[in-house]
């Protein structure tokens, strides 16, 4: 079988066959879009679920031409302000730049970019 794979705003199609598990359909996109299947998160298009480890696309019920939607993993981490006020964001722990972590910062804090000072166990 097949399985469309939306990505980042990308399609792949992969061959599949109906023992191939999670892990050999990451490994199959990995070859394809060159993200490694330890960042990957598997979700079924139609129902959003996340499709489970170690199952075989026969147990999951995927069919020709499903269309899978592959995520980044992303993390929780927790931003204390300098008031005490505590903001949790999920980030990529290989790809979020300090930039980008402010500027998800900035909406939820009104602390332009340019202002805020992040600080990592009491390391600026």
């Amino acid at each position: 079988g097949h399985a469309h794979l939306d990505g980042e705003g990308t399609k792949v199609t992969i061959e599949i066959a109906p023992a191939h598990t999670t892990e050999d359909i990451k490994d199959a996109i990995a070859q394809k879009t060159g993200m490694e299947p330890s960042r990957q998160v598997l979700k079924k298009n139609d129902n959003g679920k996340e499709l489970p480890s170690g199952k075989s696309a026969l147990q999951m019920g995927l069919q020709q031409g499903d269309e899978l939607v592959v995520e980044t993993l992303k993390v929780p981490i927790t931003v204390r302000t300098m008031d005490g006020e505590e903001i949790q964001v999920h980030v990529d722990p290989k790809g979020t730049t300090v930039k980008e972590l402010k500027q998800m910062l900035e909406p939820e804090t009104d602390i332009p970019v340019s202002q805020q000072r992040l600080v990592h166990a009491k390391k600026q």
